[in-house]
């Protein structure tokens, strides 16, 4: 082996570059399919199944930028679900025919299987 030789060195740049053309096409077609998702779990399902790739500084850089866009999902899912709250409990204190709760169980088991669904959601 001649280490005086760069054919070797020339090689790894060209692979190398390569490797940061294809984390610039990843990094787009995430990012593009970010933008198609109108909801929160879908995003959030979308990024899981890239978990391995998205520590790429390439493919990083790009998603940083939609990381505000997520949060500001996540909180207005969040008021939503204070208001769903907000608008059972009230028919649930009041005794309410349409009150969120399961008609097959008693009324506080009703109550709390309905709350853990809120929960579950959030």
């Amino acid at each position: 082996m001649d280490i005086s030789k760069k054919e070797f060195d020339d090689d790894f740049y060209e692979f190398r570059s390569k490797i940061k053309e294809l984390e610039r096409r990843l990094a787009s077609v995430i990012t593009q399919g970010f933008d198609d998702y109108d909801t929160i779990y879908g995003r959030f399902k979308l990024l899981d199944n890239f978990e391995g790739l998205l520590n790429r500084p390439i493919i990083q850089d790009e998603l940083e930028k939609k990381h505000i866009v997520l949060l500001e999902m996540y909180k207005k899912d969040l008021k939503e679900v204070q208001s769903i709250f907000l608008e059972g409990k009230q028919m649930v204190d009041k005794g309410h025919e349409h009150a969120p709760i399961f008609l097959n169980m008693p009324p506080i088991a009703g109550a709390l299987t309905w709350c853990k669904s809120l929960k579950d959601r959030i």
